[in-house]
C-alpha cells in the first residue's frame, strides 16, 4: 500500500487561490455567468428604430449651441514686399480705422504668432515696443484670439510663409484676399508673380490696394496694369480697394507674442495652424470695402471731324496715293482711335508707352533688348512676343531695332524661362510693331518690311485739340 497519496498539480489547485482573490476584490458579488449561442428570446428584435438611428449615426450634437460666428477674417498678400510688409499692413490697418473701427491684426507662420489690434489714436501717444514673448501654445493662442474678436471689427490675416503647407491649406479656405503692390513695374511684376504662385486655379474674391500713389491717375494705372494680367492670364477678376498711404493717431497694441523658441517640440506640433484654422472656418464674410475711389476710364473717342480747333501736329504731312489710303486701326485691333499723348514733345518712348496704353491686347514685359533700350518687348493674348519700336526720322536706328528683334528671336525661349508667369510660346516667332510718323510713311525701306507676316507697320498722326495732344494711329 502507498503511503504517499498522489501530488496535485499546481493547475488543479490554482483555482482556489484565484476565487478567493477576485471573491474579495468584488465583494462576494455573483460571478458572471457565460450564456451559450442562441440562449437569447429569438422573438425580440435587434432593428434600430428611427430615432434610435438618428441618434447613433447622427454626427451633430443635438445638445450643443449652435456654432458661434466670429468677425470677418480677411488675408492680406504682401510677403512680396520683403521689410516693408509690417509697415505696409500697418498703414493699411490705419486706414480701414478712419471710421472707428478696430483692426485685428494675426501674424502668423511655422514658429511664430503674434496677435494685435490697431485703433484711431486721437493723442498720437506713444506705443510701447516692449512685450513679452510666450510660448507657443494652442490654448494661449485660443484665448487671444477669443478675447480680442470682441473688440475688433474685421481680422488681417497675414501668413508671411507661403511654402508652407499648412499656409497655403488656409489660403485655399478664406475666400477673401486683399493684395497689396507698388506702383513701380518691379513691385507690379512681383504682386503679379505672387498671386500666380498661390492662385494655382483657385480663384479667390481679389482687392488690390495700390501703395505710394501720388495721385488718382497713378492709382488708376496701377490697378489697371495688374487687374488686366491678372485677368488675361489667371482668368482672376481684381476690384479696386483704393491707395495706402501713412496715417498718423494710430496704437497698435500688441496682445499675443508666441514663440516656439521655448520648445523645439512646439514647432514640430505647430498648434497655431489648427486654432487659426477654426477661426477662420467659423469667420463671417467680410464687409466689401473701398478707401479711395479711383478716377473713371474715359471711354474710347470715336475719330473726331477737322475743325477750326482742333488742328494737326506742326509737321506737315505729304499727301502721297500710298499714304492716302492707309485704313485707320480701329478698336477690334486692341487699340483705341485716339490714344491721349501726355508728352506733346512726342519722345520715341512716350510714343511707345502711349500705344502700350491704349492697348487691351498687350503687356509689358521688364525685358529690354541691349540693342535697342528704347524698343518695348511685350506678350500678346496669344502669349506670342511682340517688340514694339519707334523709328527716329529717317530711320537712322533701323539698325539697332533690326539687332533688338534679331536678338529676341534668338532668346526667345530663355525670355520665356525669365517670365515663366506669362506663360510665352516659344514656338511661335516674333511680331515687330513699327510705330512710323505718317511723314515717313513713303520710305523705301518699309517696303520690304511690308510683305513679311511677322513685322507690322503702324503710322500714327499727332493731333491737339486745345491743350491736349493724342495720336491717330493708322495700320499699314
Amino acid at each position: 500500500m502507498d503511503q504517499h497519496p498522489p501530488q496535485r498539480r499546481l493547475s488543479e489547485i490554482s483555482h482556489l487561490f484565484l476565487s478567493e482573490v477576485r471573491a474579495k476584490q468584488t465583494g462576494n458579488a455573483p460571478r458572471p455567468v457565460r450564456r451559450p449561442p442562441g440562449s437569447f428570446n429569438g422573438d425580440a428584435s435587434i432593428d434600430l428604430t428611427p430615432e434610435e438611428f438618428v441618434h447613433v449615426f447622427d454626427d451633430s450634437d443635438t445638445n450643443s449651441a449652435p456654432r458661434k460666428q466670429y468677425k470677418p477674417v480677411r488675408v492680406v498678400v504682401a510677403h512680396h514686399l520683403g521689410e516693408s510688409m509690417g509697415q505696409r499692413v500697418r498703414e493699411l490697418a490705419g486706414m480701414l480705422c478712419q471710421d472707428g473701427s478696430r483692426i485685428g491684426i494675426i501674424y502668423a507662420d511655422a514658429g511664430e504668432v503674434r496677435v494685435c489690434c490697431v485703433e484711431h489714436n486721437p493723442h498720437n501717444g506713444p506705443v510701447a515696443d516692449d512685450f513679452l514673448t510666450e510660448p507657443l501654445e494652442a490654448q494661449r493662442i485660443e484665448q487671444s484670439l477669443t478675447e480680442l474678436d470682441q473688440d475688433v471689427d474685421e481680422w488681417l490675416l497675414l501668413l508671411p510663409d507661403s511654402h508652407c503647407v499648412e499656409s497655403r491649406a488656409i489660403l485655399r479656405s478664406v475666400g477673401s484676399w486683399l493684395l497689396i503692390t507698388g506702383v513701380e513695374h518691379d513691385a507690379v511684376v512681383e504682386s503679379y508673380r505672387t498671386l500666380k504662385g498661390l492662385c494655382d486655379g483657385y480663384l479667390p474674391d481679389l482687392s488690390i490696394a495700390v501703395a505710394g500713389a501720388a495721385d488718382e491717375d497713378e492709382l488708376r494705372k496701377t490697378h489697371q496694369k495688374l487687374a488686366g494680367v491678372c485677368q488675361q492670364f489667371l482668368k482672376l477678376k481684381a476690384r479696386p480697394f483704393g491707395a495706402i498711404e501713412a496715417s498718423a493717431n494710430l496704437a497698435e497694441h500688441v496682445v499675443l507674442q508666441a514663440s516656439s523658441s521655448f520648445n523645439k517640440a512646439q514647432l514640430a506640433a505647430a498648434p497655431q495652424w489648427q486654432v487659426i484654422r477654426g477661426r477662420v472656418a467659423g469667420a463671417a464674410e467680410p464687409i466689401p470695402r473701398q478707401m479711395k475711389k479711383p478716377a473713371p476710364v474715359a471711354p474710347a473717342i470715336a475719330k473726331p471731324t477737322m475743325t477750326p480747333s482742333m488742328t494737326t501736329a506742326p509737321e506737315s504731312f505729304p499727301q502721297s496715293d500710298s499714304a492716302a489710303h492707309v485704313p485707320v486701326a480701329t478698336a477690334a485691333d486692341g487699340y483705341s482711335n485716339i490714344i491721349d499723348l501726355p508728352d506733346a514733345d512726342g519722345a520715341p518712348t512716350a510714343i511707345i508707352q502711349a500705344v502700350m496704353r491704349g492697348s487691351n491686347e498687350l503687356v509689358e514685359s521688364p525685358i529690354k533688348s541691349p540693342a535697342a533700350p528704347d524698343a518695348v518687348i511685350a506678350v500678346s493674348r496669344d502669349h506670342r512676343l511682340v517688340m514694339l519700336a519707334n523709328p527716329r526720322q529717317g530711320f537712322t536706328d533701323m539698325r539697332a531695332i533690326a539687332n533688338a528683334y534679331r536678338w529676341l528671336n534668338e532668346n526667345r525661349a530663355l525670355i520665356a524661362m525669365a517670365l515663366p508667369q506669362f506663360s510665352i510660346d516659344v514656338h511661335a516667332l516674333p511680331r515687330l510693331e513699327l510705330l512710323v510718323n505718317h511723314a515717313d510713311m513713303t520710305a523705301d525701306i518699309l517696303q520690304p518690311l511690308l510683305a513679311s507676316n511677322n513685322v507690322v507697320v503702324r503710322a500714327y498722326r499727332k493731333l491737339r485739340w486745345g491743350t491736349k495732344t493724342g495720336l491717330l494711329l493708322e495700320a499699314a
